[in-house]
């Protein structure tokens, strides 16, 4: 970051919303450090660093380095600026952070899934990343959410160490200025965010910027608790999720075959074979949460259960910070598990639930889907 970043003018909306951007870069995106301008709404924060005009082909729609450590936002540009902007456009990203006892966004960047071993696990569903750019082609204003692809992989051989969660991790704590008690080596450091705070004065007339010295909030962690994970992944009475919760080994109970009532042709299986399909849900040797990657489209990637030495977990569930749980396949897939091995399974309100809190977040379509607002009214400020 050089000085004359400071000096150059910003951008502030002149809307009621006092939503705001930092300034417009005339040829590239600004890859040095980030300043931001900081707006503060009732259960979230907005943070906008500076506004540029897309030049590169790669659609780097965000860059921070430190340390060692880096974080990209890109998006594929598809020759069509009423879904992305294009080579020329004026853009203006923002990552929108709920507050602390909000909750998680409701279309989180990262995807995390809800059930993770860190105490901390809960802040990178914080994040969001929207994209604000006026189209060259028809002068159009456009705004979208962007979540992120490729959730699943391991940043280091640490459980529960999905780049997923270290990555919106740090990336709070950067926004929020603040450290953790301890951090682990895995988790990046991006330093501590440069931020403008910009508020109107009474009259409406001018905007007064300050510059944010303290932290925006106090982190927790990062701590490991499988014990946290075995009682989360048990439920509760009244909403019951997983069987056998870091129980023996391979513990699956197949008497509920022959329960008539956990048959149901009406929902669109067949009893034609019963002997047969018994014998094919039989084959399973996997735990939960292999057996839904292996089952559903929502799987990242193929999982193989194998058993770690002779404890009762296996390698996936290690490496992501997972008891294993055996529950019967009828409660998982619903009337899904009629279906013979090779067919999609991916019914049930147990699959559902256990994709959300164990796999990943769906992608929210309609969020993420380009929109056309009014001209926000970018004004140019002094920072």
């Amino acid at each position: 970051m050089t000085a004359q970043m400071h000096d150059k003018a910003g951008y502030f909306d002149a809307g009621a919303s006092t939503d705001m951007a930092s300034p417009l870069e005339g040829e590239r995106p600004q890859f040095e450090q980030p300043v931001f301008t900081v707006t503060e709404l009732s259960d979230r924060l907005i943070f906008r660093p500076r506004g540029f005009t897309l030049h590169s082909k790669e659609g780097t729609l965000f860059n921070l380095t430190h340390s060692g450590h880096s974080l990209q936002v890109t998006e594929h540009l598809e020759g069509d600026s009423t879904k992305s902007p294009q080579l020329g456009d004026e853009t203006y990203p923002a990552w929108e952070v709920m507050k602390q006892g909000s909750g998680p966004h409701n279309v989180p960047y990262f995807r995390n899934p809800d059930l993770g071993p860190y105490e901390n696990w809960s802040y990178a569903n914080k994040l969001a990343f929207k994209v604000i750019w006026k189209s060259k082609s028809d002068g159009q204003w456009r705004v979208r959410m962007l979540q992120r692809h490729n959730i699943g992989d391991m940043l280091a051989p640490q459980p529960g160490a999905l780049v997923s969660y270290a990555h919106g991790t740090a990336l709070y704590a950067y926004l929020m200025r603040a450290t953790w008690p301890s951090k682990p080596d895995f988790l990046p450091y991006f330093g501590r965010a440069v931020l403008h705070k910009a508020t109107r004065n009474s009259s409406q007339q001018n905007i007064q910027l300050d510059v944010v010295s303290g932290t925006l909030a106090n982190l927790q962690g990062p701590r490991f608790s499988l014990k946290v994970m075995r009682v989360a992944m048990r439920g509760t009475v009244n909403e019951p999720l997983f069987d056998n919760v870091d129980g023996p080994w391979a513990a699956l109970d197949w008497q509920w075959l022959d329960d008539p009532s956990c048959w149901d042709p009406s929902a669109g299986g067949s009893v034609s074979n019963l002997g047969h399909i018994k014998d094919d849900i039989k084959k399973r040797k996997a735990c939960d949460f292999c057996y839904i990657h292996t089952q559903s489209k929502d799987r990242s990637k193929d999982v193989t259960c194998e058993r770690y030495g002779q404890h009762n977990r296996c390698k996936a569930c290690v490496a992501r910070g997972l008891p294993c749980s055996w529950t019967a396949t009828y409660k998982i897939f619903g009337s899904d598990f009629m279906k013979e091995s090779g067919n999609e399974r991916t019914g049930g309100t147990l699959h559902k639930k256990a994709v959300a809190l164990l796999i990943k977040q769906p992608y929210n379509t309609a969020a993420t889907t380009s929109a056309i607002i009014p001209d926000p009214g970018f004004q140019s400020v002094e920072v």
